[in-house]
């Protein structure tokens, strides 16, 4: 017994209960201490603030981030597809609206040829010409107007080369000395035509009358009849 005792004291055991019982080690209780306090306690003591902003950071970073996807071959086709598309209609469109306005400047400048013309002629000519409103049927403006100091001829024309001219100059005659001077040209073979305050002096396809200080002139190369030419000079 005493040497089974000196055993066990030599190796720190102890009996109980006539059973040989060895003692939990001081460093085992340590290490389960560190093991329970470390399960216990979290890795990372982190504040709920710094944890919303990390969330927060991670989530930015993942949508800012692309995907991880070889889409270069699927995009990129479809891209320069798209493009070529929007520059061709642009390039269409660019083209319809100059079109447009060309056809438009056309059609203004065409419709507004003659007044712009008759503007220059009053400008050029220092007396305000006039343009009739009433044209003959078959009659057509020749886009010409002959201005000089004081004067100025518009030019119309007609199948089977009819030409009608209405001549424009600053005079200071009135009904009398018009008479007198178709009178001596004629050799008192003319007509008076009395219409809207004009007194018209007509004589071999011509007419003559003076209104507001201008003497006007209309010549036919033609036969026409006297109902035109006072149409033309109330027009006037």
């Amino acid at each position: 017994m005493k040497s089974i005792d000196n055993f066990t004291r030599s190796k720190n055991l102890y009996r109980h209960n006539d059973k040989i019982v060895v003692p939990k080690r001081p460093a085992e209780k340590t290490a389960k201490k560190i093991v329970d306090d470390y399960s216990k306690k979290p890795l990372v003591s982190k504040s709920k603030s710094n944890i919303e902003k990390t969330a927060v950071n991670s989530s930015k970073e993942n949508t800012d981030k692309p995907l991880n996807v070889n889409t270069k071959t699927v995009k990129r086709p479809l891209l320069k597809f798209f493009k070529r598309i929007n520059r061709k209609r642009k390039i269409i469109a660019i083209f319809f609206v100059l079109i447009s306005f060309i056809s438009i400047a056309i059609c203004l400048t065409v419709y507004n040829f003659s007044s712009i013309m008759v503007a220059y002629s009053s400008f050029k000519s220092g007396i305000s010409v006039a343009y009739p409103e009433y044209i003959p049927n078959n009659y057509s403006f020749e886009n010409r107007i002959d201005a000089e100091n004081n004067s100025a001829i518009l030019y119309f024309k007609a199948p089977q080369n009819k030409i009608l001219t209405i001549k424009e100059e600053k005079s200071l005659w009135d009904s009398n000395a018009v008479k007198s001077y178709v009178d001596a040209l004629s050799n008192s073979r003319y007509s008076i035509n009395q219409e809207s305050g004009l007194t018209i002096f007509i004589y071999n396809n011509k007419s003559y009358w003076v209104n507001e200080g201008i003497l006007y002139t209309v010549s036919f190369n033609n036969k026409i009849d006297n109902s035109v030419m006072r149409s033309i000079a109330v027009s006037l």
